[in-house]
């Protein structure tokens, strides 16, 4: 049996996916992919899921204490979207941005790209031992 949605309920859901493509963008113009990060004594290891984007498509920078993860996934050219029925993988630019709250070895840092997944080492600097200040008297 197939249900008749009401007339009303219908604009209703319209009027939301319009609303939802002026907060985050039509088209796939935006997305965030996931980013898993591993902290070892020794290292920061962050992998970002970038499935169906190439190497030429993504940077790594180093700024400060924030590493930023960025690039773009585009539509594939040959295609058109107006042959899908529905569209669910995302498109367009992404940027994520971490900060590493602690001392890192710059020259060091290491990035791959294989298989869609982004691997980014970041060695830490040895963190130095507390020292006891010797106080003098006056």
């Amino acid at each position: 049996m197939i249900t008749r949605w009401p007339a009303e309920r219908l604009n209703s859901f319209e009027r939301f996916g319009k609303m939802m493509e002026d907060v985050f963008g039509a088209n796939g113009e935006a997305w965030t992919p996931l980013v898993d990060i591993k902290e070892t004594p020794t290292q920061l290891t962050f992998i970002a899921e970038l499935p169906g984007m190439e190497l030429k498509d993504v940077e790594v920078e180093l700024n400060g204490d924030i590493l930023t993860i960025r690039g773009q996934r585009a539509f594939e050219k040959d295609e058109s979207k107006d042959e899908y029925l529905r569209v669910e993988r995302a498109y367009g630019s992404f940027v994520r941005s971490f900060t590493l709250n602690t001392e890192v070895k710059v020259d060091l840092i290491k990035a791959n790209f294989k298989n869609g997944l982004l691997a980014v080492v970041v060695p830490k600097e040895p963190t130095r031992p507390a020292l006891k200040v010797p106080i003098k008297g006056v």
